[in-house]
């Protein structure tokens, strides 16, 4: 089986602005449209086991809120169902599964964050997932820098559909590793 990329295209400024939103109209939307999906959530990272509810997490968020967990795995996982609902999934059928080691030395892969001024701070995960993002300004060095590393053809050109899509959307990407 293996691990592979899950692929969001998203305005992260539009996210942004669901960190701390004051309409609670807005909230209860956003609320309504994640909430299954939320359930999902518990239901692997168990608040039995200790971990935060889902919901809990989305609701703080929401008001501008983030608390160090220890292990930020499940803050990541409620971002993408955020993302998901917002944003679009694009095709990975040739990342998954992959071999990611080449991302870690791309700089224009920045590593759990979610604002380029790095105001919204979700706790970093022990293990998985490990999210990358990629701001649409830096979309052309980090095709350069895709086309140089270690991936197959097939995997190359799917990055550069998902950079083409997203540029042509006004968006960035956001990629799960799990």
């Amino acid at each position: 089986m293996g691990y592979g990329i899950m692929p969001y295209s998203i305005d992260l400024g539009f996210i942004k602005t669901c960190y701390g939103v004051e309409d609670e109209g807005v909230k209860n939307q956003l609320l309504q449209k994640t909430s299954a999906n939320l359930s999902s959530i518990d239901s692997q990272l168990e608040v039995e086991d200790g971990w935060e509810p889902a919901l809990n997490i989305m609701q703080d968020f929401l008001n501008g809120i983030i608390k160090d967990a220890g292990d930020g795995a499940k803050n990541w996982y409620v971002l993408e169902v955020l993302i998901k609902t917002l944003g679009e999934t694009c095709n990975n059928s040739n990342w998954y599964p992959a071999d990611i080691d080449p991302f870690y030395s791309i700089k224009e892969f920045m590593m759990y964050t979610i604002d380029l001024e790095r105001k919204i701070n979700l706790p970093m995960t022990m293990e998985f997932p490990a999210v990358f993002t990629i701001y649409r300004t830096d979309f052309s060095a980090a095709l350069a820098a895709i086309k140089n590393a270690a991936f197959e053809e097939s995997q190359i050109k799917q990055f550069a559909d998902w950079i083409a899509y997203s540029n042509q959307k006004k968006q960035d990407l956001v990629l799960f590793y799990y």
